[in-house]
């Protein structure tokens, strides 16, 4: 159980640190500018590659977003875990 114990502290660290990444107004911000940025790009182009590389940028924006939303929940969930783990072993 400990080597468990270990890895979901790793997951509660790192789940905290991306959750402060993505609170910080800078990085909100970045991410905002560049969606703005990619959809002007996007609804101004002549080619369709253009438009295809927009999309593109938007999808990756967008997967990069969900998988740093990942990295918290599952962090949440292991400080849940560490929780309920800890509450057992004042039990026994």
């Amino acid at each position: 159980m400990a080597h468990n114990a270990g890895s979901l502290e790793e997951k509660v660290q790192r789940g905290e640190g991306v959750r402060r990444l993505l609170a910080d107004e800078h990085v909100q911000s970045a991410f905002a500018d560049l969606r703005e940025r990619t959809i002007k790009e996007w609804e101004q182009a002549k080619t369709v590659a253009a438009r295809e590389e927009s999309h593109a940028v938007l999808q990756a924006l967008h997967k990069l977003q969900v998988s740093l939303r990942i990295i918290v929940d599952a962090g949440e969930h292991a400080k849940i875990e560490l929780q309920r783990a800890e509450k057992a072993q004042q039990t026994v």
